[in-house]
């Protein structure tokens, strides 16, 4: 039985419509997938970028720690926050040319496992030496996660903004975090601070996982 091209043509339109009302019904849950996925890549970006400051932010209260619980020297405790704020930089420019190569929520994941085992360290030792080596173990978790997130927010569309979002929750993570500080070390002892820490960086690991994306940047772009 034949078919005339009347009927071919009535084919082809409805097979069109069909495909056209299978998009219009797919589209809006891939625009929720695509708002949550940018929603979460902003709260890793922020968080990332709080546990990367916390190095230098809660210096202070590690070298006080220091000095208090373990009767540390003013001059033991600043070659300890020498060596850990060095060893972020200089993790940070080793890093550098790794950027494209690693998924950043891998290089985010593992210096949070770094920073969780100094810390854990920083806790339990007494010695200055050991101190000295966690120290400069968890600056160079510290940059790694900074890394991470900066390569994460440079393949974005709109670096620039997403990486001021990234800078401003930051803070929020920060004051939040060292308002809880107090509380941990009347429970723990002077110490309690790299405990907090361990457990922040643990925290935030489950959260790094949504950095999938990193990049080296060919040109210089601006959102406006």
């Amino acid at each position: 039985m034949s078919i005339s091209a009347d009927e071919r043509a009535m084919a082809r339109n409805g097979d069109r419509a069909l495909m056209a009302q299978e998009s219009l019904t797919l589209r809006p849950a891939a625009s929720k997938r695509a708002i949550a996925s940018k929603i979460l890549l902003m709260l890793a970006v922020c968080v990332g970028m709080g546990l990367a400051h916390m190095s230098t932010s809660s210096m202070p209260l590690q070298i006080g720690a220091l000095m208090d619980g373990t009767h540390r020297t003013a001059a033991q405790a600043g070659y300890f926050g020498f060596a850990q704020v060095a060893a972020l930089a200089f993790s940070m420019i080793m890093l550098a040319a790794w950027v494209d190569r690693v998924p950043p929520w891998q290089t985010a994941v593992g210096g949070c496992v770094l920073i969780v085992l100094a810390n854990l360290g920083l806790f339990k030792v007494s010695s200055f030496a050991p101190q000295l080596v966690f120290g400069i173990a968890s600056g160079c978790g510290y940059g790694a996660v900074f890394s991470a997130a900066i390569a994460a927010a440079a393949a974005t569309a709109e670096p620039d903004r997403v990486y001021a979002i990234g800078n401003g929750g930051a803070l929020l993570a920060i004051v939040s975090v060292m308002s809880s500080v107090p509380a941990v070390e009347r429970t723990r002892g002077p110490l309690g601070i790299f405990l907090a820490i361990a457990a922040l960086a643990l925290i935030s690991a489950l959260l790094l996982r949504s950095l999938t994306r990193g990049t080296r940047a060919e040109q210089i772009r601006l959102s406006a």
